[in-house]
């Protein structure tokens, strides 16, 4: 355990395709990658199934595929027709087109039909035809699991647009009556336990002196961010150094909504308090799934809704630790200088640990409504 933490107790491709035995075209295919909250996603997965073609998304959540696309085969349908129907002037040359597409699968717009007088005609021909066929699906990946699949209606052009991804892992008990919040353009559940009531969910706001785990937008929308004490509560950096209990008063907002406050170490006292005491309300406390170490499950049971998730910290050298099978809670009340009192959360322990911080460390941060 880091030094600064001191505990004491996670196609249908309905394009122009040519009606002969194997048809493969150019793809050039984008979009973008967005999670349910408009956060743009980087890493995401995108891959076209029966090309075999697969890419991820950049920093900005955007994606492009281009390359052959092989494997789509079409039928050759024949027709009793006349040539001279289906060719047309493109400005010096003569370009075969059925039904608006030419010889190549594009959208064909000639000067149109010639003369019979001027060609010969032929009493069958192998047309070109469209076809509407399911030729492939673009899958849309996060973590290792798809989290969609779209049929593709033309590969043969075209920015697809954005695609949004559910990318949380941790259900919602379907036993809990939430409430919810809308807090800085995001809704947020809310739940009563005992006297008290909480954020279900982390909160997710940007200010300075916050990251999200890893530096990715994906951790935020799971997890929320990570603050430094001065941060949560919207003090001067200097509180990170030194005493600032004179500018803390009982219900200190920070960076909640109005009307909610940063949790004093008193209060996350009365939440365990209900909880069942220390030994037992980290799992009453904890999401139903997500927290493991080591390949060994740790989670909780979510007796009340409150669904701590396991969304790791970052420490004050700038390392991110513990994703996945830990989490540290802040406080508004300070030890000295340099620590604040915290609650931890750990994969493979029942217990809602009380220890220490420097407030430097990057913490996660649940808001509490302010009651009589």
């Amino acid at each position: 355990m880091n030094r600064s933490l001191r505990l004491f107790s996670h196609l249908a491709l309905v394009a122009a395709l040519l009606a002969v035995p194997s048809y493969s075209s150019d793809i050039s295919l984008s979009g973008t990658v967005t999670d349910l909250s408009g956060q743009v996603l980087s890493g995401a997965g995108v891959s076209l199934v029966g090309a075999g073609n697969a890419t991820t998304t950049n920093t900005s959540g955007a994606w492009s595929l281009s390359g052959p696309s092989t494997g789509i085969d079409v039928t050759p349908k024949s027709s009793a027709a006349s040539v001279t129907r289906h060719l047309v002037l493109d400005g010096n040359r003569i370009r075969l087109r059925f039904e608006g597409v030419d010889a190549v699968g594009r959208a064909s717009s000639g000067a149109g039909g010639l003369g019979v007088g001027t060609l010969k005609t032929a009493g069958t021909v192998v047309a070109v035809r469209s076809v509407s066929a399911s030729v492939d699906t673009l899958l849309y990946s996060w973590n290792g699991l798809i989290r969609a699949r779209v049929e593709i209606s033309s590969l043969l052009a075209g920015a697809l647009g954005p695609q949004v991804i559910d990318t949380s892992t941790i259900p919602w008990s379907r036993a809990i009556g939430y409430d919810s919040l809308t807090y800085g353009g995001q809704d947020y559940k809310t739940v009563t336990i005992g006297t008290q009531t909480w954020m279900a969910e982390n909160l997710n706001v940007k200010v300075d002196s916050s990251w999200c785990y890893g530096n990715s937008t994906d951790s935020c929308s799971k997890y929320g961010r990570l603050y430094k004490w001065a941060a949560v509560m919207k003090l001067p950096d200097s509180c990170n150094r030194s005493i600032c209990a004179g500018l803390v008063p009982s219900k200190h907002r920070g960076i909640c909504p109005t009307g909610w406050h940063v949790p004093s170490d008193s209060e996350w006292t009365t939440l365990v308090n209900y909880a069942g005491g220390a030994n037992t309300a980290g799992k009453r406390l904890k999401s139903a799934s997500g927290w493991s170490y080591s390949g060994v499950s740790g989670n909780g049971t979510d007796t009340y809704g409150f669904r701590a998730l396991s969304a790791g910290l970052r420490y004050d050298d700038g390392s991110f630790n513990q994703v996945g099978s830990g989490t540290v809670f802040s406080s508004s009340s300070e030890d000295d200088e340099h620590y604040v009192w915290i609650r931890g959360l750990y994969s493979g322990f029942d217990d809602l640990g009380r220890g220490m911080s420097v407030k430097e460390n990057d913490l996660s941060v649940r808001c509490l409504k302010d009651g009589p």
